[in-house]
């Protein structure tokens, strides 16, 4: 009974030790000068500020990528197949998790290959040896979002206008050679022509001010104000205009950037932002008053 029960185990024990090699994941080393093709996907936000597979805390405008086999540390050189565009990028995370892709590139790596906005494309990997300098991504150019210029303050009357007077003589003439300027002798007002009172604009309120601002971009909306404000220090490198507001109807933290006069402003920015890999979508601050 006792031998039969330990062969039954050992049987299992085979079995169990085959099935986990079969599916076991082991980092290799890949030889440098190799290469595979397939479908790249990216991955930014919210993975920016966790953690990688190697440790390192994920930043998605460095050039780095997530591979599910390659050992930590191996150099790829990414070739975009559709514009013939590369970039050179460091395996530090595991992934992609969709299995008919064989890489996932950082946000910058995705935008140096300009595939943000696809999303997915056909590239071809490349073993290479570890550069003497680690490239750096090109500098992004965002443009500034347009703000409101001063407006100077304009009186609400008319400045009062000081009566003339005649000069006083400093020596009595006589009554029959007295000289009368004409300019100083009042007409008859039945005789003066109608005009009417000039239009004086009033001073600009906070108001009108606001209301000539009218767009703006939701960028994000959380449960968790702490995730709110986790996405607006993500979004302080596009626009210096930021806001975040509890909508008690939904119960939801909201994230706004930017302010702008008119709709195709808005939707400039938010065309900008989406180059970026950023969604946003435009909200009109009249209709919400």
């Amino acid at each position: 009974m006792n031998m039969r029960f330990a062969a039954t185990s050992l049987v299992l024990a085979i079995i169990l030790s085959g099935c986990s090699a079969r599916h076991a994941k082991v980092a290799k080393v890949p030889r440098i000068g190799s290469h595979e093709t397939g479908e790249a996907s990216w991955y930014g936000v919210p993975y920016h500020g966790r953690r990688s597979a190697n440790g390192e805390v994920y930043d998605m405008e460095k050039l780095t990528a997530a591979h599910r086999t390659y050992a930590f540390d191996t150099w790829l050189r990414v070739k975009n197949l559709s514009n013939d565009k590369a970039v050179v990028v460091r395996v530090t995370d595991r992934g992609p998790f969709a299995h008919d892709r064989i890489i996932d590139l950082s946000r910058a790596a995705a935008r140096e290959i300009d595939m943000l906005r696809s999303g997915v494309t056909k590239v071809q990997l490349e073993v290479i040896k570890p550069p003497t300098r680690p490239p750096v991504p090109t500098p992004i150019v965002i443009p500034s979002v347009p703000t409101m210029p001063s407006i100077p303050s304009v009186p609400t009357t008319a400045p009062p206008v000081a009566p003339v007077t005649p000069p006083i003589p400093t020596s009595p003439m006589p009554a029959s050679e007295e000289v009368i300027d004409p300019t100083l002798v009042s007409p008859d007002p039945s005789a003066l022509p109608s005009s009417p009172v000039p239009n004086i604009p009033v001073p600009t309120s906070m108001t009108t001010l606001s209301t000539q601002l009218r767009y703006t971009l939701q960028v994000g909306a959380f449960r968790d104000e702490i995730n709110a404000q986790e996405r607006e220090t993500v979004m302080k490198k596009y626009a210096s205009t930021l806001n975040i507001a509890f909508d008690e109807k939904t119960s939801m933290w909201k994230v706004f950037a930017g302010a702008f006069r008119n709709l195709d402003e808005a939707k400039g920015f938010a065309s900008t932002l989406r180059d970026e890999g950023v969604e946003s979508f435009v909200v009109d601050l009249g209709r919400r008053r």
